[in-house]
């Protein structure tokens, strides 16, 4: 939570990074539309937490 902060972290989780595209699971299909929102702020904030600048962010609902 510590980069993208308690709220979002709450609902969605990295999964995995597949060249520089950074596949991430959500609990409700509403936070695909809110991280895609985000995009530009949540990258900025990774690539000077990490030193990654990513590409895409491709987030998906999480199955059970």
């Amino acid at each position: 939570g510590e980069i993208v902060g308690e709220k979002i972290s709450e609902h969605a989780r990295p999964d995995h990074i597949s060249g520089d595209i950074l596949f991430i699971k959500v609990d409700n299909p509403a936070w695909k539309t809110e991280l895609s929102m985000l995009y530009t702020t949540l990258n900025e904030r990774i690539q000077k937490a990490q030193g990654t600048k990513l590409k895409k962010l491709e987030s998906y609902k999480e199955t059970v």
